[in-house]
């Protein structure tokens, strides 16, 4: 009973440990990328600073040293603008930066809804060794990874680089890792998601980043040469664009 109740006790300081490691590690991350900005934006600064000289050898010529002179009143003059535009992309980095932790914490957030409704975040390398084992239970999973139409067929990547391989070399597609999506079935909102990538140009070549969530099936797939097999994919339940 002692044992209960300090379990009980702990617990919810436990998981105010983990909230606070997780904004800890948010803030330093966050606070990294406006270091990042802030130096990229003091290098382009003392870079735009920087005024031609007016060349020894053009004191002794005086159409050099009008050509020097009227060159450096020109840098002069565009100086203040090509400072305003570096404060500009500054503060633009400075928002990305911003808009990327927001988007790091809700996905955290959204982790522990699918975990919470029983979906096990899974690994490329965990599907290909336990796939078959996955199937046969009907595992609620989500991944993430990058979703990449291809005519009828619709595919999962680990990221954007090897979506991107398997377009530039279909002959070596077998290669790189990839798992099968049944869309059919999935909300309607995560369907209007996957539509927008496939009508965005160049999202066939290198796919979008997205979160997939539902369970683990056997699918048919017809080959090229009519053939049909049998794979584990995933039949899609829901799931979220990353941006």
């Amino acid at each position: 009973m002692i044992c209960l109740v300090l379990a009980i006790a702990l617990a919810p300081s436990a998981g105010r440990c983990s909230d606070n490691r997780q904004a800890n590690q948010q803030d330093a991350a966050q606070s990294e990328g406006f270091v990042r900005c802030d130096r990229q934006a003091e290098a382009e600064t003392a870079e735009a600073s920087k005024l031609t000289p007016v060349a020894p050898t053009s004191i002794l010529n005086p159409i050099l040293l009008l050509n020097d002179l009227h060159r450096r009143k020109q840098e002069e003059e565009n100086q203040p603008r090509a400072l305003e535009q570096i404060e500009l992309k500054r503060q633009q980095c400075r928002r990305n930066v911003v808009a990327a932790a927001a988007s790091r914490a809700q996905e955290a957030l959204d982790q522990e809804t699918d975990a919470m409704r029983g979906y096990r975040r899974t690994t490329f390398e965990t599907f290909a060794l336990d796939a078959l084992t996955l199937a046969a239970s009907q595992a609620r999973i989500s991944m993430r990874g990058a979703y990449l139409p291809d005519g009828n067929l619709e595919w999962l990547f680990p990221s954007q680089v090897e979506a991107i391989q398997a377009r530039s070399n279909p002959a070596g597609m077998r290669n790189i890792s990839r798992i099968p999506l049944a869309t059919d079935h999935a909300s309607r909102e995560f369907r209007k998601t996957l539509l927008r990538c496939k009508s965005t140009p160049g999202s066939d070549q290198i796919g979008c980043p997205a979160v997939i969530v539902g369970h683990v099936s056997i699918c048919t797939i017809s080959t090229p040469l009519g053939a049909n097999n049998d794979i584990p994919c995933i039949v899609v339940e829901n799931g979220r664009e990353i941006r």
